[in-house]
């Protein structure tokens, strides 16, 4: 792990119909030591019907390149977010029930700002 751990963001909460988000800036690096992806995946069950699980389309080496190139210029621009669910485990995506490995929330009584807060990183 790069970063320096446990890690506290400030952000915002943002409350809509189908629950709350918390919003924050994160660095790249960062990103990359607690996130993970988890693709998607169909399974066929023997009486017909399919379990669907994961959420990311399979990695294309053609999109890669696309991305790559532009990223390298200069009028790229990152404007859209990118959602992370906490608390699942990258082996087996279960949630994390461990209080000691999970992230917490905390929200400031006096506005729509919160603190996230990873205890300790998983190795």
């Amino acid at each position: 792990m790069n970063g320096h751990y446990p890690l506290l963001l400030r952000g915002l909460v943002v409350s809509q119909p189908f629950g709350d988000f918390f919003v924050a800036p994160i660095s790249a690096r960062i990103l990359l030591d607690v996130a993970y992806s988890d693709r998607l995946t169909a399974e066929r069950r023997p009486d017909g019907s399919y379990h669907v699980g994961g959420s990311q389309r399979p990695l294309a080496e053609r999109r890669l390149k696309e991305i790559g190139q532009f990223i390298s210029s200069p009028t790229a621009s990152f404007p859209n977010s990118i959602i992370l669910a906490a608390n699942y485990r990258a082996d087996d995506g279960l949630i994390e029930e461990q209080e000691e490995l999970k992230w917490g929330l905390a929200i400031d009584e006096n506005g729509p700002t919160a603190t996230l807060t990873s205890r300790r990183m998983q190795s």
